[in-house]
């Protein structure tokens, strides 16, 4: 049974093979793809994680960012609203709603882990562990709208800490 997680870019370099990191971001830190001009490009790291895994469907594109207008996000320091007032975030919770969860995402998800697995030949059940790029203190991230999708469906989306591995 696959499990699911939810954490920060930072903490790849502590993954052990079998969690597998997925970016939901839009845009990626450079050290996530082997060639930071080519995001479809993966690699195993020292450590034997795969890196370079997005889930393009996490995220908003560019042309929906402009559509809700440049200034729907002024970020955490200037920011008038609390995270559920957020409309950024509101309309980001919105925009997961129309993502087919059981028939898409879920499968899709295992799909990657069970690919992963055979590559990697590792025995342990595999980890998906959704990457964002804020710490879980930030008030102002996407990790609170993809665990509250993922509660919505009765699936429970795991803060991945150091020390909670296998």
């Amino acid at each position: 049974m696959i499990t699911f997680y939810i954490t920060y870019f930072y903490n790849v370099r502590f993954f052990k093979p079998y969690e597998i990191p997925i970016s939901t971001a839009f845009s990626d830190p450079k050290w996530y793809h082997k060639d930071s001009y080519n995001k479809n490009l993966c690699f195993i790291d020292n450590n034997g994680v795969i890196n370079g895994i997005r889930e393009d469907s996490l995220h908003f594109s560019t042309e929906m960012s402009h559509a809700l207008g440049d200034d729907m996000c002024s970020g955490p320091e200037s920011c008038k609203y609390t995270a559920n007032e957020c409309p950024f975030l509101c309309e980001y919770f919105n925009y997961l709603q129309t993502i087919d969860f059981n028939n898409y995402l879920i499968p899709e998800l295992t799909r990657v882990a069970i690919d992963a697995k055979k590559l990697l030949g590792f025995e342990e059940e595999p980890r998906i562990i959704l990457l964002v790029h804020e710490k879980p203190d930030n008030p102002c991230s996407e990790r609170w709208a993809l665990i509250d999708l993922f509660r919505q469906h009765n699936t429970e989306l795991i803060e991945w800490r150091k020390g909670n591995e296998c």
